[in-house]
């Protein structure tokens, strides 16, 4: 490790080092798109090309991926319990993680054309809606794995889809440039 000396006012001359231990590296860790807390808020979940990270939000560290080597990650979704975590990747699959170790649960097609590019689960975690570029919105049953309504109406992209946090309020809307359009999934037959 080389050393330089610098000249203080005062006479005195100081000695700093040229070159440096390498302690830590802060890696890519968001590439766009929706970004999901933990219930706690300790965890940060996002999107980063080929992955998801699962960051601290206390260190800012990375503490585990969950990856796809040959695929793009376009959205993720965090269960109000923070029990599960589906990914929507570019492929047109959804896949659950147990996020704890980064280990996928299980895989399935996504039933969209287009991308899915926003998800949201409901406040009791079994539902989960997913909006897509094919502006159709699917509603997942997580529990029993199957769809349970196909929402039509959009005429673009949904960007947006969110579950209303009432008890007895199963709703959710897309966004569509200054449009919204609500659902009621206790109303709408199953498609």
């Amino acid at each position: 490790m080389g050393r330089r000396g610098i000249k203080t006012a005062s006479g005195e001359v100081v000695s700093l080092r040229s070159s440096f231990k390498e302690e830590d590296r802060v890696k890519a860790f968001f590439t766009g798109g929706q970004v999901e807390f933990s219930s706690d808020d300790e965890h940060m979940f996002c999107t980063c090309g080929s992955s998801v990270e699962v960051l601290s939000v206390a260190t800012g560290k990375v503490l585990r991926s969950m990856e796809e080597e040959e695929d793009w990650a376009t959205c993720v979704a965090v269960s109000s319990n923070s029990e599960l975590c589906v990914v929507a990747w570019r492929s047109l699959f959804l896949r659950q993680y147990n996020w704890q170790d980064g280990s996928c649960v299980r895989t399935w097609k996504g039933g969209h054309l287009g991308p899915v590019v926003s998800m949201d689960f409901d406040p009791s975690s079994t539902l989960l809606a997913t909006g897509s570029s094919d502006s159709v919105i699917k509603v997942w049953d997580c529990a029993h794995k199957y769809c349970t309504h196909t929402l039509k109406g959009s005429e673009g992209v949904v960007n947006l889809v969110r579950f209303h946090p009432g008890p007895n309020s199963s709703s959710n809307s897309s966004e569509e440039g200054e449009e919204m359009l609500l659902f009621s999934c206790s109303l709408v037959d199953c498609a």
